[in-house]
């Protein structure tokens, strides 16, 4: 697997486009945001307007999408690695479903990955007025 530019589906290597200056970008707000299911929960920014921590989660149509079909899970929703001391069960009351142990429920609790990415896109959306009025709500 070579950074990006690799997938492991199904067994089978498929290959992904390079990262582009836009992926880049909406990466780095992904920073801002932060996991998209912790928004959902409430868990929303630290006062320094950084979201929780989060892995790019690319969209499963049958294949891995390409990189502006993503959204920020943290590593309990995204992978089901629980955070701090905490082991699975406390993290599944705490935090909610995890993706990787109980993908179903995720989708059932948070939305399907399409519904996911468009909350996503709206949160970047929100983020790009944001800094383009050059102001946070912090200001």
């Amino acid at each position: 697997m070579a950074g990006w530019e690799w997938s492991q589906y199904s067994g089978k290597e498929i290959s992904m486009s390079a990262i582009t200056k836009a992926d880049r970008e909406r990466f780095e707000l992904f920073k801002e945001i932060g996991c998209i299911a912790c928004v959902i929960e409430g868990e929303y920014r630290d006062q320094d307007r950084r979201g929780t921590p989060a892995d790019v989660h690319h969209r499963l149509n049958g294949y891995r999408a390409g990189h502006q079909q993503t959204m920020p899970l943290c590593p309990w929703h995204h992978r089901g690695i629980p955070p701090m001391d905490m082991g699975d069960w406390q993290a599944r009351i705490v935090f909610g479903p995890s993706k990787a142990h109980e993908p179903k429920t995720f989708s059932d609790w948070y939305g399907s990955d399409i519904e996911l990415q468009a909350r996503t896109d709206w949160e970047l959306k929100q983020l790009i007025e944001q800094h383009t009025k050059g102001g946070t709500d912090n200001d």
